[in-house]
């Protein structure tokens, strides 16, 4: 499966429809990938504090090892789990000692490629 994701606009829409895919994938395991694995280690991560009850410093530790959302992707990172009437906020959890800009190319659009994959024998 194929979900593009502008990188300077990502949606609610976008992380329903990743969730969707992982959510029907049945017993296969799955892989998120995109180009630098920004939006994919952040969808993936919101999918585990949203459907798996991953605990957000959990989930948020995760996403560190990774990078630390730029502003734009911290906002939609706060509205995607209040759209679920959940929080960013637990007590081990220093968001803004994290946000910081990631340079990328402006006006090059990256497309994020999640693929649901059946596990190798």
């Amino acid at each position: 499966m194929h979900v593009a994701v502008d990188f300077s606009k990502p949606s609610l829409r976008n992380f329903e429809l990743v969730a969707a895919i992982l959510n029907n994938s049945g017993d296969q395991k799955s892989l998120i990938h995109c180009q630098v694995n920004y939006r994919a280690s952040t969808f993936s991560s919101l999918y585990r504090v949203i459907y798996l009850g991953v605990p957000v410093d959990e989930a948020k530790r995760d996403l560190d090892k990774v990078w630390g959302p730029d502003p734009l992707w911290y906002r939609f990172i706060i509205d995607s789990l209040a759209a679920y009437g959940m929080s960013h906020k637990c007590d081990a959890c220093d968001w803004q000692e994290r946000v910081r800009l990631i340079p990328y190319y402006t006006g090059v659009f990256i497309r994020c490629w999640c693929q649901t994959l059946k596990a190798l024998e």
